[in-house]
């Protein structure tokens, strides 16, 4: 069997099919058309992205397109953003030094979570009442930095240091900015910092000249020790005996003590009459003085007899060894006068 050869339109029209079929499967490859647009479309300054034209570019005869951060291959906002392909950082930016995603976020610049970390200057060049709230006008006076007492996660509450505050503590410390001085506190007319420290209320050291009421004001056992229930039997005031560094020693002031010697001096309370003390029925006070023990002025009027129980070379001065020989009864012969 022959073929049958095309000749003429018939042929012409055959070849032009084929070509046209060509045409249509290598512009309908999407492979081909990608590479068309991107060798032919995009321009050699477009940002560098994994995706494709139609994720951004909407209708690209209208110039309408939405930019998608996510697509972008790129690690530094500041490629973009640099004034020229996109808003970048304004001059009036605070000073930071750190990448734009530590701090905004690709839905918008505004309404940033604020790195504190990454900034680079001090706080009031921000915190002025400026750019974002500062110092309030209740403040009190200080002549340090904010980071000295606050800190980066809130204002409140704040670590005071008082040691840059430049003024007097009742300034704050008046009941209304911070606590005060109590009702219950005791009356004085000195400044916090005599007693006071900064660091605490409590310990305090008191300083007794500045206080203008009597000692049993404070020493009442409640709002501090008071005479204990030990205590001798005193009408006078504390001060006459005690002072203000310490309870004890205490300087005794026997002159307004209205109680007996023995009520003290009995060995408990205060040194008593030792074991070697000579017999004797009477007082302390018809002997000794309220300056010292010794020397006794004796009151032998006080003995009727028994002088060798003192008078015997130990205790006292005894009978001497030229002595004539008599017995131990000293009244036979001599007074409490005098030997002689």
């Amino acid at each position: 069997m022959k073929r049958k050869i095309l000749h003429g339109g018939d042929g012409r029209i055959f070849y032009f099919f084929w070509i046209i079929l060509y045409f249509v499967s290598e512009w309908c490859n999407p492979q081909v058309v990608a590479a068309q647009l991107s060798d032919l479309d995009k321009p050699d300054d477009h940002v560098a992205i994994k995706g494709a034209c139609t994720d951004c570019h909407v209708d690209p005869e209208k110039g309408y397109y939405t930019f998608i951060h996510g697509e972008s291959t790129m690690n530094n906002c500041n490629i973009c953003h640099n004034g020229d392909v996109g808003t970048g950082k304004p001059s009036n930016h605070i000073e930071v030094n750190t990448s734009c995603a530590e701090c905004h976020t690709i839905q918008g610049f505004e309404k940033a979570t604020m790195n504190h970390s990454a900034v680079a200057a001090s706080c009031i060049k921000c915190h002025n009442s400026n750019i974002v709230p500062g110092k309030s006008g209740n403040h009190i006076p200080t002549s340090t930095n904010c980071t000295q007492c606050h800190n980066t996660n809130n204002w409140v509450p704040a670590l005071m240091d008082h040691t840059e505050v430049t003024i007097q503590c009742i300034s704050c410390h008046n009941g209304s900015t911070v606590s005060g001085k109590p009702n219950t506190h005791i009356p004085v007319s000195s400044a916090c910092d005599t007693c006071h420290s900064t660091s605490s209320w409590t310990p305090a050291t008191i300083d007794h000249s500045t206080l203008s009421t009597n000692c049993i004001s404070c020493h009442n056992g409640s709002t501090a020790p008071g005479k204990p229930g030990n205590h001798i039997t005193a009408p006078t005031a504390c001060d006459n005996c005690h002072t203000t560094n310490a309870w004890t020693p205490a300087v005794m002031d026997h002159s307004n003590i209205t109680s007996q010697c023995i009520s003290c001096h009995n060995g408990s309370t205060a040194q008593g009459k030792p074991i070697n003390h000579i017999p004797a029925p009477i007082t302390c006070d018809s002997c000794h003085t309220t300056y010292r023990w010794s020397p006794a002025r004796i009151d032998h009027n006080s003995f009727i007899s028994g002088c060798v129980n003192c008078h015997n070379g130990v205790i006292e001065e005894g009978k001497p060894r030229d002595h004539e020989r008599s017995s131990n009864n000293c009244e036979e012969c001599h007074n409490t006068r005098d030997w002689d």
